[in-house]
Parts: C-alpha cells; sequence; structure tokens
C-alpha cells in the first residue's frame, strides 16, 4: 500500500501517509466460525506486538477488521522469500546459509526470551529486505509456553522435531531442530528427511 491511503471503517479513520509502503495480510475467518478465526489472528497480533522493536521480525504497524476479515499492515521486505532464492540457486554455500541461520537463531533468541517458541520455521516464512537481511514473518503458529512445553503438532511436517510427531510434548528446542533442518535444506537443496 503506498503512503497516500486513508482507510475508512465504520466510525473509524486510519491514515497510512506516514507509515511509507506496506504489504497486507488478510486472514479469513476459520472452520466456518467467525470469532475462531478473529482468536487466531488476535493471538498472532499479540505475538507480533511483543516482537516489535526487534529487526528480525516483520514489523506490524495496524490491524483492522471487516465482516470477513482481519488486516494486518505489515512491512513489505522487497527481496522475496528464502525458498524463492533457493528455489533459483538450488542450493546456498554455506557463508550464506551461515549468516541466515544465524539471522533466524537472534530471531528465536528474542522469541524464546519471552516464553514464545515459533513452530513454523520454512524458507517460505523468511523474507528477504533489500539489504540482503532476513526477517521472520508469518507468526501464526507461535505460541507462549510459560510452562515450557506444549503438546500440539502443527508446522511443516519436514521441519518438526521428534517430540513433535511423538506428541512427548516440546518447547524451544523444537525451533532449534528446525533451524538445523533448515540449514541442511539451504546447503543440500532439499530437506534430509524428505
Amino acid at each position: 500500500m503506498s503512503g497516500q491511503y486513508t482507510y475508512r471503517m465504520g466510525f473509524q479513520t486510519m491514515d497510512f501517509r506516514d507509515l511509507g509502503t506496506l504489504m497486507a495480510k488478510a486472514t479469513p475467518e476459520r472452520s466456518g466460525d467467525h470469532l475462531a478465526g478473529v482468536g487466531a489472528a488476535s493471538a498472532e497480533e499479540r505475538v507480533l506486538a511483543q516482537m516489535s522493536g526487534c529487526r528480525h521480525f516483520v514489523q506490524l504497524h495496524q490491524t483492522f477488521m471487516d465482516d470477513k476479515y482481519l488486516y494486518f499492515l505489515m512491512e513489505l521486505c522487497r527481496g522475496g522469500d528464502l525458498f524463492g532464492l533457493l528455489c533459483k540457486r538450488q542450493r546456498l554455500v554455506e557463508r550464506d546459509t551461515r549468516f541466515y541461520a544465524a539471522t533466524v537463531l537472534r530471531a528465536f533468541a528474542h522469541m524464546h526470551s519471552r516464553d514464545i517458541i515459533y513452530r513454523d520455521l520454512k524458507p517460505e516464512n523468511l523474507l528477504i529486505q533489500i539489504n540482503g537481511f532476513l526477517k521472520v514473518a508469518d507468526l501464526g503458529l507461535a505460541k507462549p509456553i510459560p510452562d515450557g512445553v506444549t503438546y500440539t503438532m502443527c508446522g511443516t511436517p519436514v521441519y518438526m522435531a521428534p517430540e513433535m510427531l511423538l506428541s512427548s510434548g516440546h518447547g524451544k528446542a523444537a525451533d532449534c531442530w528446525a533451524v538445523g533442518i533448515m540449514m541442511y535444506e539451504l546447503c543440500c537443496g532439499t530437506p534430509p528427511f524428505e
């Protein structure tokens, strides 16, 4: 969205002129239950708000809702995603893999320090800025774990830690497992267990 638009919704007017270029993400209602969709999207909004200010995450600028969708206005990363880069190159050199993995690990350290796990690492969720740095996006499966463990199985199967697949309870280590899988995929071109 270019910086010259104003969105009018009900009685509230939001002015986006000072935000620059943004991307919009629309989250539809889920399972035919509007409240369930709003609840999941609101959870993502809360996690995004906690990640604000950390340069390793796509920044949320504003949310608004209509009858069917919750909209997120977020920072635009013009370099595409890491999956697109991997498709072009087929595999990355070790130096580039280390650079991208370090960025993800820094993002996860920030997230984990707030007792939140990501649970959906894959190259498609890592956006590249024009300057080549990564931003973690799509926090829809991120979850606060104040007790240190959760039993919900979700994410992309090839990136899931064994404890997730066994439903034996998982925590922050599951994100670290996914980083290892991602590093292998970036270096070799395919995930190790596909």
